[in-house]
């Protein structure tokens, strides 16, 4: 569970980094 909340938080700072 805590790799699925990682990968979460890193596709969002990924997206936020992103835009």
């Amino acid at each position: 569970m805590s790799g699925f909340i990682k990968r979460l938080v890193w596709v969002q700072n990924s997206f936020s980094n992103s835009c």
